[in-house]
């Protein structure tokens, strides 16, 4: 919070002044950016409300809306120093406030500058409409997740890994994720967008919005959650786990064209180094060869001239009878 609030002390006109003057379809977001990073700013501040439609859908936050606190900061900031090398952006919902560093964009989960930007305003719209009451963290970021951008097959290969290494079936297992190493935090996104993903599947496209009204409303999570898709929260945690590990849920992951794809670019990467592999054995062997070879003839004229030399050696020992002194 401390780094929060240095943050929005950045910005020289109070929110709800501007908020004020904004008409309806003002821009969503007021940014405040060093010089260095003025271009970046320049690009955020073209969005139109139209950018924030998949988090306003997801979340319910519908009506006038303060525009969303945004400020980046470089990587020399005092601020880039104090926060862990794999945060690429942190929000406040509480205050409405976005800090970015651009620098850090190009990572998982959001791999880019603008759906990291529409993953984080998704966390602000979720407080939001929660009223800032409390919300599970894998709710919360499997929410931005989806909001963000489209699910891609790294997005899927991750989750699979992701299933198959979990501990826990419980969303309180999946929390405790957040708060390890990056590892342990990349597996968490994956978990939390897969299982958001997966429940509005099953319970449709109002199932976060439902839920998050009844969080506002002044109910538990769980019995927001119970209220939306007539589920008890521990129960389809649970049954998300389960079907996740049963073969039916990958019988169309390793039907799909991607995986075939993947199958194929497999084989063909196996194919190329069993090829080369037999490549360097074979001049490995013909290197071998050639080395005895060479070995063997060095070896012969070795024996050769040894011979030449015994008969030099036996030669003046026992010269011929031509060359014997006569009495």
């Amino acid at each position: 919070m401390l780094l929060l609030a240095g943050a929005v002390v950045l910005f020289s006109v109070p929110l709800g002044a501007a908020a004020a003057a904004l008409p309806a379809q003002a821009a969503p977001f007021v940014v405040k950016a060093p010089p260095a990073l003025e271009p970046v700013a320049q690009r955020i501040r073209a969005l139109t409300p139209y950018f924030l439609e998949p988090a306003v859908d997801l979340t319910g936050a519908t009506g006038s809306q303060e525009p969303i606190r945004v400020v980046l900061m470089e990587e020399s900031s005092p601020m880039a120093k104090q926060v862990p090398p794999w945060y690429s952006a942190f929000a406040d919902e509480a205050t409405g406030t976005i800090v970015l560093f651009p620098a850090r964009a190009p990572s998982y989960p959001d791999d880019g500058l603008l759906p990291l930007l529409r993953h984080e305003a998704t966390h602000v719209l979720v407080g939001r409409v929660a009223r800032h009451r409390p919300v599970p963290r894998w709710f919360d970021e499997g929410l931005a997740m989806t909001a963000g951008r489209e699910w891609g097959f790294e997005d899927r290969t991750r989750f699979a890994m992701a299933v198959l290494a979990a501990r826990g079936t419980k969303g309180s297992d999946l929390d405790r994720l957040f708060d390890g190493g990056p590892a342990d935090v990349s597996r968490a996104y994956a978990l939390a967008g897969g299982m958001v993903r997966d429940f509005i599947d099953r319970f449709g496209p109002a199932f976060p919005r439902r839920t998050l009204a009844a969080v506002g409303e002044g109910y538990e999570f769980s019995e927001a959650f119970h209220r939306a898709t007539g589920g008890y929260l521990n129960d389809e945690v649970w049954r998300f786990f389960r079907r996740q590990r049963s073969l039916e849920a990958w019988i169309p992951a390793l039907t799909s064209t991607a995986a075939v794809w993947a199958l194929m670019t497999l084989l063909a990467i196996w194919a190329i180094r069993v090829a080369r592999r037999r490549e360097r054995l074979k001049r490995e062997r013909l290197a071998a060869l050639e080395a005895a070879r060479a070995e063997a003839e060095a070896r012969a004229r070795e024996e050769a001239e040894a011979a030449a030399e015994a008969a030099r050696k036996v030669e003046k020992l026992f010269p011929p009878d031509d060359e014997l002194p006569v009495n």
